[in-house]
Formats: C-alpha cells, structure tokens, sequence
C-alpha cells in the first residue's frame, strides 16, 4: 500500500541506499525513514514551516534525489511512498525461497518537524527553477577534498591523464572503466554523488550519449563508486 502526506511540502528520497541515510543526516532531519524493500529507504523531509508551491517542492525533491543518490524519476511533490507494515508487492521483491513479499518497515519516525536545512534546500532549488545554475558555493554537499577549484571537465582530464600516466604500453583505456576509476578516487576524496555525476557527465562515453541515458549512466556510476568506497570504510 502506498499514500502520501496532502502538503507538497513534505517531499519523498525514493530509493535512498542506506549508506547515504547517514549522509543526508549531516544536512538535513527526516521527519520519517521506511525500508521499503531490502537495501532500499524512502526518507520524507519537511522542507518548510508554511506551504511550499508544488513546483517549488519538485524542485527541491530533485536536488534531493541527485544529492543523495535517490531515484530522479520519483522526485516530484506528489510521488507516493511505501506505508509502513504493508507487503511491497512489486514482482522483483518476491522471495524465491518462501514465496512471499517483503514488508515495508518504519526505521524512524520524528513525526513533520521541519528540517533546519530547508530554508537552504528551498533557496537552491528556487534557483534551478528560475533556470541558472547554482553557484558552487550554495551547494549543501562536501567541497571536493582537493579544493583544486577545477571544473567537472577539468577534473575528469586531469584523472584520465593519471590513468594513463600508469597504463602499460599498447594498453588502452575502456570509458566506463575510466570513468567508475575517476569516481572512485573523488568520492574517496569526500564528494558528494551529485559532485561526481556532474564529473561523469563531462567525460568521453557520457558525452556520446543522448541526454537522458547520460544521466542514468552517470547515476549508476557516481552511486556505484560512492557505495564501494563507502561499504568498504564501514567493515
């Protein structure tokens, strides 16, 4: 069973891994967290005290899905999420061993307290929505740990000339290899997924692609990267 909150000021994270839970708690209060299949939350974030317009709230709910790795495609003011102690009944999520489907759990419910980080989250996102891009100093994400200040291509050439600093002679370089490399190495270095996706963007096989599979593509590898270095610090 699914429903929402009526307010579009409560927005929905669908698909957060629980790793980048720990994440987005450094910026921002879930007013609820739910497991809604094994390895996957949905966390609902109160942007704001007074009413939010539903556009406004889009907004936001995307900053939010491309910060922390969520599902773009669900961040929208009226997605709905899982409700606690109900069965996902999605045919993926269906037990081979026992037949039977997954319940959705509350993990932490603080009730719609609104999130001190909103105000900041609002203003970011009132920017997309007038259609310039943010300064880099409002992003709510970690700087690069370099502080090189270099731009997402030039960070992406610089590792791809590191990479082949060490490539043995007659080596070559397969793109998507390179690419989950350099990801790896940023996130490594304290950045955000959304950082690295714009790092992915800018290289060689993104670029080839038609808007849409890039950024799936690039999603795919900044959160693939951020979970390995991620999972590997936490053993």
């Amino acid at each position: 069973m699914i429903g929402r909150p009526v307010d579009p000021r409560h927005v929905l994270i669908d698909d957060l891994h629980p790793d980048a839970l720990s994440a987005l708690r450094r910026h921002h209060r879930p007013a609820a967290v739910v497991a809604s299949s094994p390895g996957s939350l949905q966390a609902w974030i109160t942007i704001s005290e007074t009413p939010v317009d539903p556009a406004l709230a889009d907004a936001a709910a995307k900053v939010l899905a491309r910060r922390y790795g969520g599902d773009l495609c669900a961040a929208r003011a009226s997605q709905l999420g899982r409700i606690p102690g109900f069965t996902n009944r999605k045919p993926r999520h269906l037990s081979r061993e026992t037949g039977l489907w997954p319940y959705s759990r509350l993990i932490c419910a603080d009730g719609p307290i609104f999130c001190p980080g909103g105000a900041a989250l609002l203003q970011e996102a009132s920017v997309i929505q007038d259609g310039r891009r943010p300064e880099p100093t409002r992003l709510i994400g970690k700087q690069l740990a370099s502080s090189s200040g270099r731009s997402p291509a030039a960070e992406h050439a610089a590792g791809m000339e590191r990479l082949m600093s060490i490539l043995p002679a007659g080596g070559t370089l397969d793109r998507s290899r390179v690419d989950f490399a350099i990801a790896r190495r940023l996130a490594s270095r304290g950045a955000s997924i959304e950082q690295i996706v714009l790092v992915v963007l800018s290289g060689e096989r993104a670029s080839s692609m038609v808007p849409g599979a890039a950024q799936d593509y690039a999603q795919r590898t900044a959160r693939a990267a951020w979970r390995a270095v991620n999972d590997g610090s936490s053993k």
